[in-house]
């Protein structure tokens, strides 16, 4: 004879009603989770961008700072 088994539910298995509440609970906290990791992704571009133009400034004092042998400006 082959194995074979029935589910049946038991008295202990969630009911849909209850399946459905646990179901936009964990919709809203996808969506929450969503929004912010998209909130922390703005703010990491943010901050690279500031990097950038730190950076940027950095090089062109630097660059305005440089000796340039024997020529000045007054």
């Amino acid at each position: 004879m082959e194995d074979s088994f029935f589910v049946v539910p038991s008295p202990a298995s969630p009911s849909m009603k209850r399946l459905q509440t646990e179901n936009a609970a964990l919709t809203a906290e996808l969506q929450l989770t969503k929004t912010r990791l998209s909130n922390a992704e703005k703010v990491i571009r943010n901050r690279q961008e500031q990097e950038r133009q730190l950076r940027d400034s950095i090089l062109m004092v630097r660059r305005e700072v440089r000796p340039t042998g024997d020529r000045r400006s007054f």
